[in-house]
């Protein structure tokens, strides 16, 4: 190991501590993979322009800056290689979970002008946090702030399909896997819509919005679907489409009321409509209509145990789901109807059949929640079907995939030269089965 006598002056010299082959390379010698002065110099908390490039440096050693750069950089290089960034399926993937972070990041509120998005903002803040950035190119920012994560990320999933699944499938068994599908509505917003009329026969018929009543009757259909052998037609997508039509048509209604200039309801809810008079009720209306379009009422998702997304609709039924291994001898607690299992009411009698499938649950505003909730237990010998969520949820725990990206640094290790001893102790922290002495 080449000893670093003297402390370097140069950042040109400093940030060349590693050198990969199979970059481009000049006269059969690979190039240096190159950190840049940003990729440094954002990571100091001091302005770099009052500091001299020792005290830089300095910094950087104290600091692990240098090192980190270093460290993140050879990530990026061998983690792009092993992925294969240019081609599926890992492409897409990427892409996708960049375009998941940059929205994480322009949903703060620091960058919000009247509820809406604020892009001159974002960029400018972009730009004072040091990020090359412009309305049409967030490359710089991308590359910068989530290039290495994700890499990191979408290593241990490959690593996970590559070693772990195929060294033993029987993992999949030890997180609770779940593919859930659920419909799942409050009462309160029934506050927000009033009653509307439809044509029955010529005749005005005064229809309410009540959540109650909308769900007993999807449980009714349902029942009804296992008794006539029809439940193929049970499509959660379907019945929250239908109570958006409501909602719509109830809306509809309002805005038909100002119209007519009915006496109790055309001066507050023109008020509501025009936003204080700062719009066209018009435009009003197609607020009204998107923010029903908007709502989400059937999710579809798979969780286990440690997952993030793990909760559905609330941490009674969450855990009721997860802790139902084996739903077949569970009876009483869900009810098989097709391919899925659905969960029954706590308060479901001695025979329990479809009509049981409605959960209600009592908020402390005295609000209610009424959900149906069916469930696939996925185990090692089902989760090809959903074998990417799988992956996905093995990736993230805390001790499958540790050793994800030293699995694939070991395969370049004899191609990597390091020309600094800082960075060389760093490495061996972060990655000791790879690097030692």
């Amino acid at each position: 190991m080449k000893k670093n006598g003297l402390k370097v002056l140069s950042l040109s010299i400093l940030l060349s501590t590693l050198c990969i082959a199979g970059c481009s390379c000049d006269n059969g010698k690979p190039n240096v993979a190159e950190i840049t002065d940003a990729d440094i110099l954002s990571g100091l908390t001091d302005d770099a322009s009052d500091l001299s490039l020792l005290d830089i440096y300095n910094a950087m050693i104290a600091n692990d800056v240098g090192s980190k750069a270093a460290a993140d950089k050879l990530v990026d290089i061998v983690g792009s290689t092993v992925l294969d960034l240019e081609k599926d399926p890992w492409k897409t993937k990427y892409n996708t979970m960049v375009e998941e972070k940059l929205e994480e990041l322009k949903n703060s509120d620091e960058y919000q002008v009247n509820g809406k998005f604020d892009e001159e903002l974002f960029v400018l803040a972009m730009k004072k946090d040091g990020y090359n950035v412009t309305k049409d190119d967030y490359s710089d920012l991308i590359n910068r702030k989530f290039k290495v994560e994700i890499i990191s990320t979408l290593l241990k999933q490959k690593y996970i399909k590559d070693v772990t699944l195929k060294d033993s499938k029987n993992v999949v068994n030890t997180k609770k896997i779940r593919d859930v599908e659920y419909l799942t509505v409050s009462s309160s917003i029934e506050s927000d819509y009033d009653d509307y009329t439809v044509d029955n026969n010529g005749e005005e018929e005064k229809v309410e919005i009540n959540v109650r009543n909308f769900m007993r009757g999807i449980r009714d259909e349902i029942a009804a679907a296992v008794t006539n052998s029809t439940i193929e037609d049970i499509d959660f997508t379907d019945y929250a489409d239908r109570l958006k039509e409501e909602l719509k048509a109830a809306v509809n209604g309002e805005y038909q009321k100002i119209i007519d200039g009915a006496k109790d309801y055309s001066q507050e809810l023109a008020a509501e409509y025009t936003a204080n008079y700062t719009r066209t009720l018009e435009e009003g209306l197609k607020e009204k209509i998107k923010a029903v379009e908007d709502l989400e009422f059937n999710f579809d998702k798979v969780i286990s145990s440690d997952s993030e997304n793990a909760s559905v609709v609330s941490t009674t039924i969450t855990n009721r789901l997860l802790n139902l291994s084996n739903p077949e001898n569970e009876t009483k607690r869900a009810i098989k109807i097709g391919d899925w299992y659905y969960l029954v009411s706590a308060n479901a009698g001695a025979t329990v059949d479809a009509n049981d499938v409605l959960l209600t649950e009592t908020s402390d505003s005295g609000s209610y929640t009424y959900s149906i909730v069916r469930f696939k237990v996925i185990n090692a010998d089902n989760y090809s079907a959903n074998e990417n969520d799988v992956i996905e949820i093995l990736a993230g725990s805390s001790t499958l995939a540790t050793g994800a990206v030293s699995h694939y640094l070991e395969q370049y290790k004899n191609t990597i030269t390091i020309h600094d001893d800082a960075v060389n102790e760093y490495l061996k922290k972060l990655y000791p089965d790879v690097f030692t002495d």
